[in-house]
């Protein structure tokens, strides 16, 4: 114990959750009660023990109901407790799928943000310093950017804050480095993640809006690894889930996906920019457009940054798609009664303009 907080190979943890269970052995419960004494916070889930292993009438169980420090809380209250107790930055709402991580440094704080939701998109705002400066790191991309969104996201809050505006799709996280200086920011994010570089961008690409052109156009479809070798192309030409009977139901591996589409750019859209919004994938994607490299995604959102990478007039796309292997190997007394979900590029496949 250190300062009140629980000490592991210098991290410091303001709270211990303990899982329910109907007892617990002896020692674990003096460990709590010596925690809490030393003014940890302990939280219970759900209830206290109803019993110690081999001790039914023992008095550590009322002393543990009684010892300050100690309370008991749902599951449901946890992230609402933790946003309210432990981290700093205020979240506008509530959002019980959204996890907010929180680390002191010397440079300045941490934070990680979670969209731990399968379908729930988070937009919201959170609320640091007036004063400090705000870097936004994007794991999948390695990159470190100035701002979250591609309009200016600092207004004012409450006295002494400025809010934050925090735009997460399903399955996307952000970290943001809070320094008292944007290079206190940056000297933080270079220490953890070795990233040195801003970029003016934002760090959350551009939703489908009005300027946003959905490519309707035919698709080629090729499964990749087939037992001769090669490619096979499907006899399909628009988007589906591939995993349905009479298509590819058992199939794991690679799609190949190939379409054709036209820009119309006018003369004064020479300062926009476009991305590539693929819609729903199961499961990753590597894009090419024009035969050059655009990126891969491996979780939502699937959307890529294509500016310079597409021209006026035709232009080519090719996605390939990678499913997991539990639909060749799915069929197992393990895994027979488990959801299975789609395989492939479902779309809808648009290009953004902003």
């Amino acid at each position: 114990m250190r300062d009140g907080k629980l000490t592991i190979n210098e991290e410091s943890y303001g709270a211990l959750i303990v899982p329910y269970a109907q007892a617990l052995p002896e020692t674990t419960v003096r460990e709590l009660l010596r925690l809490a004494e030393d003014g940890l916070t302990v939280l219970i889930m759900r209830d206290y023990p109803e019993r110690i292993y081999f001790k039914p009438d023992s008095m550590l169980l009322t002393k543990l109901r009684g010892q300050e420090n100690i309370y008991v809380r749902t599951y449901e209250d946890l992230p609402e407790y933790f946003r309210k107790e432990v981290t700093a930055g205020k979240i506008e709402g509530s959002f019980p799928y959204l996890s907010v991580m929180k680390r002191k440094t010397s440079a300045g704080t941490l934070y990680f943000f979670v969209n731990e939701s399968k379908y729930k998109t988070v937009r919201t705002t959170f609320s640091v310093g007036e004063a400090e400066k705000l870097l936004w790191y994007d794991a999948m991309e390695n990159r470190l950017f100035r701002s979250c969104l591609p309009e200016k996201d600092g207004t004012k809050g409450e006295a002494g804050q400025a809010q934050r505006e925090l735009i997460l799709e399903p399955y996307q996280s952000l970290f943001a480095f809070c320094g008292q200086t944007e290079e206190k920011a940056g000297l933080l994010a270079g220490e953890l993640f070795g990233v040195q570089e801003i970029y003016e961008d934002p760090a959350v690409l551009p939703e489908p809006c009005s300027e946003t052109e959905t490519l309707a156009g035919a698709f080629r479809i090729y499964i990749q690894n087939v037992p001769e070798g090669g490619r096979k192309q499907l006899e399909l030409s628009f988007l589906c889930n591939l995993a349905v009977p009479g298509l590819l139901p058992e199939y794991s591996g690679k799609i190949c996906y190939e379409t054709d589409f036209s820009i119309d750019m006018q003369e004064d859209e020479g300062k926009k920019k476009y991305y590539l919004d693929l819609g729903s994938v199961y499961e990753t994607a590597e894009v090419f457009v024009n035969g050059s490299w655009a990126g891969i995604r491996i979780c939502p959102p699937y959307r890529l940054d294509v500016t310079g990478l597409i021209h006026a007039g035709k232009n080519q796309l090719t996605v390939t798609v990678a499913n997991t292997l539990a639909k060749e190997r799915g069929n197992n007394v393990f895994d027979r009664a488990m959801p299975q979900e789609p395989t492939g590029l479902l779309g809808p496949v648009r290009i953004i303009k902003a």
